[in-house]
C-alpha cells in the first residue's frame, strides 16, 4: 500500500462521482484545496488503541487543531473520519464508514 495507489482510488470515485457536495462547504469545485497528498501519521482510536492510518483530506487545512480529517485505513480497505490532534490530546480516529466518498458525505 503506498500513497500512490490510495489517490488513484480517490480519483476514480470522483471521476465516477456526478457531483461532492457536504455540510462543511467542501464541494467538487474546490474539493482539491482540501485534498492532502496521502501520509501516514499515528493516532488514537475510539478505543483508546494506537492506530496508523493515511491522512487524504483536511477539512481546514490553515487550522492545525481545528477540523476534521479524512482517513484511510489499509488494513480494512476504509475511509473514515478522525480529529485533529491538540497540544492537550492526541489526534483520534472517530470510526471507519466504508469509501472516500461515503465518509466525506459523513463529515
Amino acid at each position: 500500500m503506498d500513497a500512490a495507489y490510495i489517490s488513484t482510488i480517490i480519483e476514480k470515485e470522483l471521476t465516477a462521482s456526478p457531483g461532492v457536495r457536504n455540510w462543511h462547504g467542501i464541494t467538487t469545485e474546490n474539493i482539491r484545496q482540501y485534498l492532502v497528498p496521502p501520509h501516514q501519521e499515528e493516532f488514537q482510536a475510539w478505543n483508546g488503541n494506537p492506530i496508523t492510518v493515511w491522512v487524504v483530506l483536511d477539512e481546514i487545512p490553515d487550522e492545525p487543531e481545528s477540523g476534521y480529517l479524512v482517513v484511510f485505513n489499509s488494513c480494512g480497505q476504509k475511509f473514515g473520519l478522525a480529529l485533529k490532534p491538540s497540544q492537550s490530546k492526541p489526534g483520534t480516529v472517530l470510526g471507519f464508514y466504508g469509501t472516500f466518498l461515503e465518509t466525506l458525505a459523513g463529515m
